[in-house]
């Protein structure tokens, strides 16, 4: 969502033993190891006395060393926020549970592409005002209940209900509550009124996973009850730490490891030294600078998806001194957007563009970054009124690889035309609830998304997560037009007109695009990163020793 797709990847433990521990549980003691006073006791009372599935220390002890468990190290955490609840997912820190505890209604894959996941086909109807979804035959929740499309409609029901809250509402505005409807048990209808010619790929956002109907929003936040591979073990909110375990009833290959757990390392070298050792089996965020520690290690593998994770600066266009849009531009003319790439990523990036959308996207307003204007960022800052210069805040953090490297090295650049800007780092654990979207002027990141998605999901100005503070009625009607364009051609012009209205007018400093990069050990297979980086995907990952 963000990254929200966004920061980098000890261990304090609050542990809630749950149901799903009950599969592990060691078998009740003999009736007769249990001591009695009494000679007539009833049988109600013998059952009252009678040992629990509740496992002794040494016997737990047993089936801990019993069982082998893939270790994660990520860097990004939610801290109070953290949640298994899909309609509050935000980071790469809840992404990696829901992910793992959920399945989508559509998946999407590297390309941005809508492949099936619960729904197994669709169609649309002639002139795309209709649209049916067929689900996938046999699949259960994790509490053993029927996945029914009864549940697909209480899911996007619920996302789209204001009184809930999910920051999902924004980017699922084209949906009408009383127009999505079960046809039967496992086809699910969306009709509009006019055509959505897009609609698989519109669905396939951060919060999309699939809930039981009538769900417990408790339940969901600290449990989860989803389909997908595994299920909740340990898990506490604001903790640094979960396991989870297989879901017996899921339908696809079951998982091939006892166990994963996720660990919250928040400093780069501290994670780079579990991976080594071995502590922890896969690092989902390497930080590029990092990879010459690895890359002639023979057991540890590198893996990357090139070019998918946007890290910008966005600022408040409403809120002085970012409200001048001549101090805008000056701010976007000031950067040298390759010597960042060079400077941040050695190299292996995409400079940015000022849109969420990267120079490469067919849909994007330029196909080349803008080049470094300091005489026009003078210019620009006379007509801001500071011809003296300004001195400006920017917040950062090492929530994400590269967010304070990115932070220093553009108030280098910057000062060349008299923009002073004092970097401050924030820490890592609160800086997604007590910095972004508090502070006017930040480091930020999205995670590749399709370009609906990108161009909708903190721009809209219903959106929780305008970072930009861009409430623009123009651009709103704008997008909904491009979203209900048959013609593609006709369709792409509008979705690039909307990528030029946000990098002309908008907030966003958007500068590098950044490769989504994992590091494992070579026992392990079957893990890969995934263009959008909260997908942290563990269903097929095993040992091969």
């Amino acid at each position: 969502m963000k990254l929200r797709f966004v920061a980098i990847l000890v261990l304090v433990l609050g542990i809630i033993v749950l149901a799903a521990c009950d599969q592990t549980a060691a078998p009740p003691a003999e009736e007769e190891a249990v001591p009695t006073q009494e000679e007539e006791t009833t049988e109600a009372e013998e059952e009252e006395a009678a040992p629990t599935e509740e496992k002794a220390p040494a016997e737990e002890e047993a089936v801990e060393a019993e069982m082998r468990c893939v270790r994660v190290a990520n860097s990004d955490n939610s801290g109070p926020a953290q949640t298994n609840d899909p309609a509050f997912h935000v980071t790469t820190d809840d992404g990696f549970r829901i992910h793992n505890i959920y399945d989508r209604f559509i998946d999407i894959d590297n390309n941005l592409d809508a492949v099936p996941n619960l729904a197994e086909s669709w169609e649309p109807n002639d002139d795309a005002t209709e649209w049916l979804f067929y689900l996938r035959e046999g699949v259960k929740f994790s509490d053993g209940t029927p996945l029914t499309a009864a549940d697909v409609v209480f899911t996007f029901k619920r996302l789209i209900d204001p009184d809930v809250g999910s920051s999902a509402a924004s980017t699922l505005s084209f949906l009408e509550s009383a127009t999505i409807e079960s046809v039967d048990d496992l086809t699910v209808r969306f009709a509009f009124d006019e055509p959505v010619v897009e609609l698989p790929i519109m669905l396939t956002g951060y919060s999309t996973y699939i809930v039981p109907e009538n769900a417990d929003p408790e339940v969901l936040k600290l449990q989860g009850v989803g389909t997908g591979p595994f299920m909740v073990d340990e898990f506490e909110p604001n903790t640094t730490y979960v396991r989870l375990v297989p879901n017996p009833y899921y339908w696809g290959d079951p998982p091939q490891v006892d166990c994963v757990e996720q660990i919250i390392i928040e400093e780069a070298t501290t994670r780079i030294s579990a991976l080594l050792s071995g502590e922890v089996d896969i690092m989902v965020q390497l930080d590029i600078g990092q990879i010459p520690m690895l890359e002639d290690d023979p057991n540890i593998v590198i893996a990357q998806v090139p070019g998918a994770t946007s890290y910008g600066m966005p600022m408040w266009v409403d809120t002085p001194p970012f409200d001048n849009v001549h101090l805008r531009n000056a701010l976007k003319l000031a950067a040298d957007r390759q010597e960042l790439v060079d400077i941040v990523l050695l190299g292996y990036g995409v400079a940015g563009i000022d849109s969420p959308l990267p120079p490469t996207s067919p849909y994007a307003h330029l196909s080349e970054a803008p080049e470094q204007d300091i005489e026009g960022c003078v210019a620009e800052l006379e007509l801001a009124g500071y011809s003296d210069g300004v001195d400006l805040t920017l917040y950062t953090s090492e929530v994400l690889p590269g967010f304070v490297d990115l932070a220093q090295a553009y108030a280098e650049q910057a000062a060349e035309c008299g923009i002073r800007i004092e970097v401050i780092q924030a820490p890592v654990e609160t800086y997604w609830d007590e910095v972004w979207l508090v502070e006017p002027w930040l480091v930020s990141g999205w995670s590749a998304l399709p370009v609906y998605q990108a161009l909708t999901i903190a721009t809209l100005s219903d959106s929780d997560w305008n970072d930009t503070h861009f409430y623009r009625e123009d651009f709103d009607a704008l997008i909904d037009q491009a979203s209900k364009t048959v013609d593609d051609d006709e369709r792409k012009a509008l979705y690039q007109d909307a990528s030029r209205m946000i990098a002309e007018e908008g907030g966003f400093l958007t500068t590098i695009f950044v490769p989504v990069l994992s590091a494992y050990r070579s026992n392990i297979e079957g893990f890969a990163p995934h263009i959008i980086q909260s997908t942290i995907d563990m269903r097929g990952v095993h040992f091969t020793d």
